[in-house]
């Protein structure tokens, strides 16, 4: 199992069993604490929310809670989907959900926080990178460091093994921008030597970038 999907199972672990104790009135009409999940379990990104959803089935299993205790509901987004994060969250509140896992990634977060003011007692465990904006929606969490510590830890690491020649290659996007406004915000310690912006969802095979990106030799 990597990195994040231990990440994701510990976080997991801690809904559920603090859940039990702390979300009573949470509980379905069977007695169950209902907890829904919000996740790509198809089309683009399907990996990642099939990971989440391992995570979750372990969790249970170590946690010894059985479905009469714990119910878990999921809705798929089919993919990076801000609508889909959107109706999947509308279903829930209709329901009376109060724990939500997901949605994955800031932008479906912050499409759904807004709506999440609406309602009490709510707390949102997302699948996603800290953003300062978060901040604005005192029920949301995130799993994952900012951008701008994971980028600026990596430049550290850069810097101790000598590497200081880089070439990006992200996302056409607000996170993209992001990214290289960091590294270039971090001239004195690193060179971006270039960057290559792909469109997310088109792109399949990126073996000619690379071809190009390794042509200009970078450390990085």
């Amino acid at each position: 199992m990597n990195n994040k999907s231990i990440v994701a199972l510990l976080v997991v672990l801690v809904v559920i069993v603090l859940g039990v104790g702390f979300f009573q009135n949470n509980k379905n009409p069977t007695g169950a604490l209902k907890i829904g999940v919000i996740m790509p379990l198809s089309g683009e990104l399907a990996m990642f929310g099939d990971n989440v959803k391992r995570g979750i089935e372990i969790a249970l299993s170590q946690s010894g809670l059985n479905e009469k205790q714990v119910q878990i509901d999921y809705q798929d987004t089919e993919g990076f989907s801000s609508n889909g994060s959107l109706t999947a969250f509308k279903k829930f509140m209709d329901e009376g959900t109060k724990i939500i896992i997901g949605p994955f990634g800031p932008a479906n977060v912050l499409a759904v926080a807004p709506t999440a003011k609406n309602y009490n007692d709510l707390t949102i465990i997302s699948i996603s990178n800290c953003d300062e904006r978060f901040k604005d929606y005192n029920g949301v969490f995130c799993i994952y460091p900012g951008i701008t510590d994971q980028v600026e830890s990596a430049i550290a690491e850069m810097k101790k093994n000598n590497l200081n020649n880089v070439y990006l290659i992200t996302e056409q996007s607000e996170l993209g921008v992001e990214v290289e406004n960091i590294l270039k915000a971090n001239s004195e310690k690193i060179s971006l030597s270039g960057v290559e912006k792909m469109v997310a969802g088109r792109t399949k095979d990126f073996r000619t970038q690379i071809a190009k990106i390794i042509a200009t030799k970078p450390d990085v």
